[in-house]
């Protein structure tokens, strides 16, 4: 009777120590999950930051070339010397350029979205005439910047385009913003469901611990 007694107490204390040991790595893993998809999130939005910052950057540069490109104009017909315009614009237009190429090549890889990817994607490959065009002015400018004709010449080319650049811009910042927006409404509805989840588990282990020990009185 005793030996029986004393084999019941030993599952008993078995039971307890397997549900413990269950408890726990249930609720580990359902705070590990919740970890790492706010990590997820959170390296999707640094990538995202990375194409949203060049893209504000293509914006500034877009319009300081134009602010330069007028001003070196203004220049030749006051007959006024500025050389640090036209060193500036010399600066400004390659790193203009390439950062365009990067947003190509990288839009794509760092996007979270494929809507966002393939939509930004088409926007920038229409801007590439028009970054061709301002591009091309900006430096032919540069060239003969000391005559008034075709200094002017390359200034409206400039500004013709610069303005439908800065709306293509402009869309892509919208759509990825847009897109870390809806992210993170999806970010705080997984969290508070893994946290719930969590909440639920600690509970019902709790319950499973609790009940064998009240069953017995």
């Amino acid at each position: 009777m005793e030996q029986g007694a004393e084999v019941n107490r030993r599952n008993f204390f078995l039971y307890r120590r397997t549900n413990y040991l269950l408890l726990l790595i249930l609720v580990l893993i359902a705070m590990g999950a919740k970890d790492q998809v706010s990590d997820y999130f959170l390296k999707i939005d640094s990538e995202n930051e990375k194409i949203l910052n060049v893209l504000a950057e293509q914006n500034m540069l877009s319009q300081r070339i134009t602010k330069l490109s007028l001003l070196i104009q203004n220049d030749l017909e006051f007959d006024t010397i500025a050389n640090s315009r036209p060193d500036s614009l010399g600066r400004l237009l390659p790193r203009w350029k390439s950062n365009h190429i990067w947003l190509l090549e990288n839009n794509v890889k760092h996007s979270a979205s494929d809507f966002t990817a393939e939509k930004t994607d088409s926007l920038l490959r229409l801007a590439n005439p028009l970054l061709e065009q301002i591009y091309r002015a900006g430096i032919e400018l540069l060239q003969s910047r000391k005559n008034a004709d075709s200094v002017s010449l390359k200034v409206k080319i400039i500004d013709r385009h610069e303005l439908p650049y800065h709306k293509v811009t402009e869309q892509s910042i919208r759509l990825y913003r847009l897109e870390s927006a809806e992210r993170a409404k999806l970010l705080t509805k997984l969290q508070l469901f893994l946290t719930i989840l969590t909440i639920l588990v600690m509970v019902a282990g709790f319950y499973f611990l609790v009940n064998p020990v009240l069953d017995k009185f």
